[in-house]
């Protein structure tokens, strides 16, 4: 494939949209996601989406409600089946691992179209895209919800502005008037002693989830750190569970299993699962993952796992790339190990307050 050529958005109004520098695919990709999902086109689509989803479903019916879910992504799938950009995202989703691969998709793309890609082309991809994700998101809240309150009714309710709430108009009223409180989160895997409070797992939440590319959702947990691992390459959740576990802000010898259902339930947009059968699938095969990518780190005869301090002085002992070893390092150690420590020290300084 030829590695000179340059993307170009064949429309007039291109100087609107961001332009690819340098093979940085993955960067175009996620400027031009937001670019998308900022403009009018995609506003009405979602407009439209809402509209349809309070026509054909009662409040507080879950099952009518995945049920449509369920059609109208499998429509919107069908409807796109034939258009080029669906059939270069196939080619480019890994249907066991649940992994998109936008790099290749957009390279790709590029190469085919000889580095002219149709604006009205890639609008409807986004538009497809975003749509599914939607979806996803909603089907992914709805298994959460069923989860957090088993033998009970889910119940949910269509807002001003269209979009769903899950709970009562009046729970909705009250999360309001708590600010920064509304989300009661649940604690898995954290230390209690520690992190005893509401306010206190909601700083820890957004510690963690700096490091995590959590993609629009970052809007919701504050600045995200320069280097992120990739929650879609399952491996890299490895290093989320080693800086929890090395800067002791954990439960002594937390299982993994509980460490991914902490994470669906504090970053529920980042894994798009529309089942509780799927979701069972892919734990266990994100819990492999993590195993497998934790062995890349034993070092001597001993087999010993390398800290994350030590990982960058070791390097010339591991069989792994630099460009790997400098940016786990950036996101593990130098950002997440360092940030949960200070986190930490604050704590106890307000326990020795009290």
């Amino acid at each position: 494939m030829r590695q000179d050529s340059q993307l170009r958005i064949m429309d007039e109004r291109k100087d609107k949209y961001p332009a690819l520098q340098n093979h940085d695919y993955e960067g175009f990709f996620q400027r031009y996601k937001l670019t998308y999902v900022a403009s009018e086109s995609w506003k009405k689509v979602l407009t439209a989406f809402w509209r349809e989803l309070k026509m054909r479903v009662s409040p507080n019916d879950v099952e009518e409600l995945t049920r449509v879910l369920r059609d109208k992504r499998a429509s919107i799938a069908k409807d796109c089946e034939s258009r080029e950009f669906y059939l270069i995202w196939k080619s480019c989703f890994d249907l066991d691992k649940g992994d998109f691969d936008c790099i290749k998709f957009i390279y790709k793309w590029n190469f085919l179209c000889d580095g002219h890609i149709n604006q009205e082309e890639l609008d409807g991809f986004f538009s497809w895209y975003c749509l599914t994700k939607t979806i996803d998101d909603l089907l992914t809240k709805i298994i959460h919800e069923k989860k957090n309150a088993p033998g009970h009714t889910t119940k949910f309710f269509f807002n001003i502005n269209g979009d769903i709430h899950f709970g009562t108009p009046a729970s909705a009223e009250e999360d309001h008037e708590e600010g920064e409180e509304e989300d009661l989160l649940k604690n898995l895997i954290f230390n209690e002693r520690l992190f005893d409070t509401n306010r206190k797992l909601i700083a820890l939440r957004s510690t963690i989830a700096a490091a995590i590319d959590t993609g629009d959702a970052s809007i919701i947990y504050g600045t995200p750190q320069e280097m992120r691992i990739n929650p879609g390459v399952q491996g890299e959740w490895y290093y989320i569970v080693k800086a929890i576990e090395e800067a002791r802000v954990g439960k002594n010898n937390f299982a993994v299993t509980s460490f991914i259902d902490q994470m669906l339930d504090w970053y529920p947009t980042v894994f798009s699962i529309a089942s509780s059968d799927e979701w069972n699938k892919y734990k266990r095969h994100l819990a492999k993952s993590i195993s497998e990518e934790k062995r890349l780190w034993r070092y001597g005869k001993a087999k010993t796992i390398i800290t994350l301090q030590d990982m960058w002085a070791k390097r010339k002992y591991l069989q792994m790339e630099q460009a790997k070893m400098e940016r786990i390092y950036s996101i593990a150690y130098t950002g997440l190990y360092k940030k949960l420590v200070d986190l930490k020290q604050r704590m106890d300084k307000e326990k020795s307050q009290q």
